[in-house]
This record gives structure tokens, sequence and C-alpha cells, in this order.
């Protein structure tokens, strides 16, 4: 798929999800923002009780807090940026490819069941396949497609958090053409 693209393209026959930068820059910003300013308090208040007073760190804080952040965000966007996250939906069945990985294509009634994991950036996609040697790879270059073990079956996962529009979109479209969604 195309870099950089940040928009859902649509054909007679199907739907494309390409990634937004945007959306993946701002919640990798927001996401090590939280987790820089958590640490940080928590350093604090362990450095307090230790010294016996608050330490007069606050500079030093506040810039790794800002200064973390923004590099997180920007190692994010280039590692992403040379093979981005993407999702396909035809009438031939169900195309996807997680960050840094090469695709993968399944038709639809390969499909056992879809699910949708955590919310919002951090939303994934777990599709069960019926048979996992149904499952087609597109080799480009990238790694395997990401795969685990759930009730002895082999789901594959990609990270779709940062799709344009949003997920709920990707549930929408899976959605109409039949895909069973387990909760």
């Amino acid at each position: 798929m195309i870099g950089g693209a940040a928009e859902c393209t649509q054909s007679s026959s199907s739907v494309t999800f390409l990634w937004s930068p945007r959306r993946l820059v701002v919640a990798a910003f927001m996401i090590s923002l939280s987790a820089a300013v958590l640490v940080n308090a928590i350093m604090i208040v362990i450095f307090s009780i230790i010294a016996r007073h608050v330490p007069a760190a606050a500079p030093i804080v506040l810039v790794q807090c800002l200064l973390y952040p923004m590099f997180f965000a920007g190692f994010s966007f280039l590692f992403a940026r040379r093979r981005p996250p993407w999702l396909r939906t035809s009438e031939a069945g169900l195309e996807v490819a997680a960050s840094r990985a090469d695709p993968i294509f399944l038709p639809w009634p390969a499909i056992a069941s879809v699910r949708f994991r955590w919310r919002g950036p951090l939303t994934f996609l777990e599709i069960m396949p019926t048979d996992p040697a149904l499952a087609l790879r597109v080799h480009r270059g990238g790694r395997s497609p990401s795969q685990r073990r759930r009730g002895g079956r082999v789901t594959f996962i990609a990270d779709i958090g940062s799709l344009a529009p949003n997920p709920t979109a990707v549930r929408a479209a899976l959605l109409r053409h039949g895909c069973r969604l387990q909760n």
C-alpha cells in the first residue's frame, strides 16, 4: 500500500482503509506523555521518601516529560512509515497488513471470526481463520504476519488503531460482508 496516505478509498467492490500518520503520532505522543508523567511522579515520590524532602528537579522532570514523548512519537512514525498498516475488504475477501509486516489475504468463507481488542489508537484486529493454510501471505520484504494461539487455534493480529477514518468504520465494513464478530 501507499505509505503516508490518510484516507479510506472505496471502489464499487472494495473498501481500503489506509493509515493516518497524524493519528499515529498523536496517539504515540499522548501514550508516551502519560507514561512519562506517571513514571516521573512515582520517582519523585520514591526519592522524596528516601531523602525526606522533595527534590528540586522540577525543570529536569518537565524537560524529560516533553522530550521523551516527542522522540517516541517521531520514532514511531519513522518505523511505521516504511510499511504502514492497512486493510482492504472486497467481494473476494479480507486483505490486511499490520505495521512493518507482510499482508495476508483471507477469502470470506475462510474467516471463522473476527475480534476487536482494546480501543482507540490501541485497537487490534484478531482474525481467526477456519484453516490457517487458507491465509495467503504476500511477500513484500516485511516480517511474517503476527500470529497468536487462542484456544488451540491460530489467529492473525493486525494493529488498526491508526487507520482512517477509525476502527468503527472497519467494524462496519466487516459486518457488511457478514463477518462474525466476537466480543
